[in-house]
């Protein structure tokens, strides 16, 4: 068959079938019923529109408008400085490539409910193109020139990869989903990308930065090869590699439940910078940044390793919560800053800093907290062991009262903390600094000083810091208990266990020491503060002992513990435990076996709560073991299918 070329200058087609047809529009015109041709040119100031069925079996042309209310088909298209625009259902499928040349694609529907859709297999970015509205799938997409998303409509899906050669501006925040590897190969950055991505063992690649991203679902893994930051949201199931030397900065809210990072490749570096609250979802980071915008917390999601380095700028903390913060290779680099500052620093609330390989006349400066303003830096320097190691945890219910004598007003952070030191180490110098301000005034007497202990018993280290200084030096021995207080200071009784179980109308303890020989006072409290004797119970030599309370508050938590005094005077105290008032009394704490019991319930589940309100235990059983639970102050909700029942558990 011959082949026939029509010039169209104005009318209503109404095509059965043309073959090996040309077909060029040079003014308005309409396709409504299926159409085929070998090539269509749109001229730069017509207007086609088809609401039927067209075929193009080789090349479609768009240098004016195509309005699309059909489905259409090309081997290839070309929007050369052409509009391809929509008010109704629509397809555009070419079978090979969609280059756009200075085009734009749009709505031609007032509400636009429906926009253009392309399906390619591959779609190229020649010149400007303006993308106000439009569906996008493709498995390529290569912009060599500029990708504007003016308009929030319709959801681009490139099943391999995003090649970027220009630029992508996403003023409008469009919605990018990705199968493949994302590629920008300028030196600039691409920035406001708002992507999901859904590869498995696929790369992000070059200088990128995000409004949103999103590892969609388990299965996305990717690999940032050089420097990518996330600015609002960071989500999804999926996992996020870091490679060598890549830097990948989260400025985005995060949870516990945000992608996992792994960042273990030498010379990467993570920073948090959001300001406020966020949480690192890693267990390993060569070096690891928090950074001030306001003032920041990042929270530990699980234990984490630092290989390298932790820099923390200035009214930036990071806070281990529950869990160990570890340095694997120590150095005088290991942690900044390194000098006495009280605006920056890691918090111990619950958790442990952890230090391995510390060597011989290695210096480090830990900027210890409490809680965000309560600071006790500690210095130490190692003057004889390589290889050694080093724990620092906080034991809040170790100490009891502390505050000034002629107040009312009683502080329970640092100045009732204990820290506890273990180490190999057996020859190193111990500098504890505290905030002045904070702290030094807080005591009973005009001087305040280091204590270490050794065998359960308190020795002050020399000199006393007057309050005209912040700073107290003293040797460290291996597992040693130190604080920062005056004369009063106790240490914990050590029991094998010590628990309660609560009646209706009454509440019986129960304790284990072996080798004891002085008596124990129970003393009780209605706050957890103030505490009054209530019984004397001497040594037996079975070392179990037990004593009721037939006088339990029903209103109110009642507080329970145990002291010691010994022979040379010596006060000791055991941890504080709580029974709940009568309402309450579903739950108890069986400390020998470190079980959560219940009494007459069937719970459906239960939540554990730290007191920074981070979930960190669910379970549906009807005896739950806390044998992982650092000890502390809880929250703990228990559904039934009857009552939701909350309450404060100290554990």
């Amino acid at each position: 068959m011959k082949q026939v070329l029509f010039t169209i200058i104005i009318g209503l087609i109404c095509f059965d079938s043309f073959c090996q047809t040309d077909l060029h529009i040079s003014d308005s015109c309409k396709i409504a019923s299926p159409t085929i041709a070998t090539n269509l040119f749109i001229g730069e100031n017509a207007v086609l529109h088809v609401t039927s069925s067209l075929t193009v079996n080789d090349s479609l042309i768009v240098y004016g408008t195509l309005i699309n209310e059909g489905v259409i088909s090309a081997k290839q298209c070309v929007v050369n400085g052409g509009t391809v625009c929509s008010g109704k259902p629509n397809k555009l499928i070419v079978q090979e490539n969609l280059t756009f040349n200075n085009a734009t694609t749009t709505s031609n529907d007032t509400i636009q409910s429906h926009i253009v859709s392309f399906s390619a297999q591959n779609t190229i970015i020649n010149g400007h193109t303006n993308m106000e509205s439009g569906y996008l799938e493709t498995n390529d997409l290569i912009i060599h020139d500029t990708l504007e998303f003016s308009g929030k409509l319709g959801v681009k899906t490139i099943f391999n990869n995003l090649i970027i050669n220009g630029t992508i501006e996403n003023t409008a925040n469009e919605n990018i989903q990705i199968h493949g590897n994302l590629i920008n190969n300028n030196e600039t950055v691409c920035e406001r990308l708002n992507v999901e991505l859904f590869g498995n063992q696929k790369n992000i690649i070059g200088k990128l930065s995000f409004k949103r991203l999103d590892l969609e679902t388990d299965t996305s893994i990717y690999t940032n090869t050089d420097s990518i930051a996330i600015m609002e949201t960071f989500s999804g199931n999926g996992t996020l590699i870091q490679n060598e030397l890549a830097y990948l900065k989260i400025q985005a809210q995060t949870t516990n439940s945000s992608p996992h990072i792994i960042a273990n490749a030498v010379g990467n570096t993570v920073e948090y910078c959001r300001g406020g609250t966020q949480y690192i979802t890693t267990n390993e980071c060569f070096n690891l940044i928090v950074s001030k915008r306001q003032k920041s917390i990042l929270y530990l999601s699980e234990n984490l390793l630092i290989t390298n380095q932790l820099i923390l700028n200035d009214k930036a903390y990071i806070d281990c919560d529950s869990f160990e913060l570890c340095f694997p290779h120590t150095k005088e680099t290991s942690i900044t800053p390194t000098k006495f500052n009280y605006d920056k620093g890691i918090i111990l609330s619950n958790g442990k800093i952890h230090f391995d390989d510390f060597g011989t006349h290695e210096q480090i400066f830990i900027p210890l907290f409490t809680t965000d303003w309560h600071y006790a830096g500690i210095s130490l320097e190692n003057l004889d062991e390589s290889h050694a190691t080093l724990t620092i945890d906080s034991l809040f219910n170790f100490v009891t009262h502390h505050g000034d004598s002629s107040s009312d007003t009683v502080h329970y952070e640092f100045v009732n903390t204990t820290w506890h030191i273990s180490s190999d180490i057996t020859n190193a110098i111990l500098n504890l600094e505290w905030n002045e301000n904070n702290e030094l005034e807080l005591f009973d007497n005009e001087f305040c000083s280091v204590y270490h202990s050794e065998n359960k018993r308190w020795i002050a280290v020399e000199p006393p810091a007057t309050k005209s200084s912040q700073k107290a030096t003293g040797k460290i021995a291996p597992d040693g208990y130190f604080t920062v207080g005056n004369t009063t200071i106790i240490l914990p009784i050590e029991l094998e266990y010590f628990t309660l179980q609560s009646y209706e109308n009454h509440t019986t303890l129960r304790w284990k020491q072996p080798q004891n020989t002085v008596p124990y006072t129970i003393e009780k409290s209605n706050n957890g503060i103030e505490f009054y004797q209530i019984a004397i119970i001497q040594a037996n030599s079975s070392n179990l002992y037990s004593y009721t309370d037939i006088a339990q508050h029903q209103s109110s938590t009642t507080y329970y513990r145990l002291k010691q005094i010994s022979i040379d005077g010596e006060i000791t105290y055991s941890p504080i435990i709580c029974a709940a008032p009568k309402t309450s009394n579903i739950f108890y704490l069986d400390r020998q076996s470190k079980t959560l019991k219940f009494n007459n319930i069937i719970p459906h589940s239960t939540e554990i709560y730290n007191i920074h309100g981070l979930l960190i235990l669910k379970s549906s059983a009807n005896i739950i073991s806390l044998a992982m639970l650092p000890h502390g102050m809880y929250s703990i909700i228990i559904q039934t299918d009857q009552k939701t029942f909350q309450q404060k558990m100290i554990w």
